[in-house]
């Protein structure tokens, strides 16, 4: 399964089109900028607080870091560069990242070495910040049980429930009961942590989720996302990576426990081989709203006109049923050909809701990349189509390859490849409304 950006989904009270700017409020870079360095490629909001991770120099020693930016307190969001950096020991902070509702805890993985929890220092997020906790997945419970590595991370709003997805999880071949039991790669695996009383410290994980319907390649936990009391898991490899998603609710008791049972399995009629369902995917807060995207578009062997949908799943009165079906399709009106309209975001509140998509891969003379926004009728969720919101100016490759509405009125962009003095180096693009 290719490498691909994290589903970026957040809800937003707006109307449609108050995001259908070509120039951003503010333009987010790093302060010593390297060729290649991928600023941008995942990005998190929340209110006043930006979060990305990327390469940078450090001590003369190029590692994998945190990028922290925080808009100025009473002012609007300006250019700049990032206010604080995130060097956990190892250096290597190389994929998703997460924050929690009041931008006082960011979660970032670093694959072999687990999950890492930085807390806001008392001055505020500015200079170096080290690492408070490290999350593992503990011990195997067999020899032959691959607990995977952490790829994919959220958390929660209070910012005490961290979730991560371990996509390569499975089992290697081995002997059981006298029978031999061939490997199963990628089942995928998810790890759950939850905050200690005495706050986060390195820990391993409080419970595991699995899918009791379970095969080789599935990528069960990629993505995830957490909301309220909800786990919802993307599962791009099941039924012939058809896709699929599957979402968990807290058991009764508060804890979290280790299980196989899932609520609710999201699929979609019609999808086939290599639309990957679930590859991206988001939560409203309330973990009423799911979004998911399919690859349709991304996936360059399929056909090259599909340029993929997002679809919404709006939660009934009596609860999420085991199979849900969708209650709107979204697609882009001016997207012709592929062009991966996948990458997903959600924010807001019910009623006024707001889905973010990202088409990283579309390109015309003078674009590189666009966003689109989708706004919640007054009558509820319909099927839609809609033109560009936001397009990436050329100098802005790969525009739209991941975003956030966490930030109140504000939304942002990532454009990973974006050219900065020369090198391609990555910016996060801000645009208010």
């Amino acid at each position: 399964m290719r490498n691909r950006a994290v589903a970026f989904l957040t809800f937003l009270s707006l109307s449609v089109g108050a995001f259908g700017q070509t120039t951003p409020t503010a333009v987010l870079t790093a302060a010593n900028p390297i060729q290649g360095a991928a600023l941008g490629y995942y990005v998190a909001m929340s209110g006043s607080t930006v979060a990305t991770t990327a390469m940078t120099r450090v001590s003369g020693k190029i590692v994998n870091a945190g990028f922290v930016y925080t808009k100025p307190a009473a002012a609007a969001w300006t250019d700049m560069t990032q206010s604080a950096l995130l060097v956990p020991p190892d250096d290597n902070l190389v994929g998703p990242i997460a924050i929690s509702g009041d931008g006082s805890i960011i979660v970032a993985t670093s694959e072999q070495e687990g999950v890492y929890v930085f807390v806001r220092p008392a001055g505020g997020w500015q200079g170096m910040v080290n690492r408070i906790a490290r999350l593992t997945f503990g011990p195997a419970p067999k020899p032959w049980v691959n607990q995977g590595n952490a790829q994919y991370v959220a958390i929660n709003a209070k910012g005490d429930t961290i979730v991560a997805g371990a996509a390569n999880a499975g089992y290697l071949e081995h002997r059981s009961g006298g029978v031999d039991v061939p490997a199963s790669p990628n089942r995928g695996a998810v790890y759950i942590f939850t905050e200690p009383v005495g706050g986060w410290a390195d820990m391993t994980a409080t419970a595991k989720l699995t899918s009791s319907d379970a095969a080789a390649n599935d990528y069960f936990g990629s993505p995830v996302s957490i909301s309220a009391n909800t786990v919802l898991i993307g599962s791009p490899g099941t039924s012939n990576y058809t896709g699929a998603a599957y979402l968990f609710n807290r058991p009764a008791s508060g804890t979290w426990a280790t299980t196989q049972r899932f609520q609710s399995k999201f699929t979609v009629p019609g999808e086939k081989f290599q639309d990957e369902l679930g590859g991206f995917l988001a939560m409203g807060s309330s973990g009423a709203l799911v979004v998911l995207g399919d690859l349709q578009g991304c996936n360059y062997s399929t056909d090259p006109n599909n340029v993929g949908h997002a679809f919404v799943y709006v939660r009934p009165t009596h609860g999420w049923p085991a199979s849900p079906t969708p209650t709107a399709t979204l697609t882009p009106s001016d997207l012709t050909t592929a062009g991966c309209f996948a990458p997903l975001a959600v924010g807001g509140s019910a009623g006024s809701q707001v889905v973010l998509a990202g088409a990283s891969g579309i390109w015309t003379a003078s674009t590189y990349g666009a966003a689109y926004t989708f706004a919640e009728p007054a009558t509820g969720w319909t099927d839609m189509s809609l033109p560009a919101s936001m397009l990436g100016a050329r100098s802005a490759q790969d525009f739209g390859i991941s975003g956030s509405l966490g930030g109140g009125r504000t939304i942002a962009v990532g454009a990973f490849d974006n050219l900065v003095g020369g090198e391609y180096e990555g910016a996060i693009f801000l645009f208010s409304n």
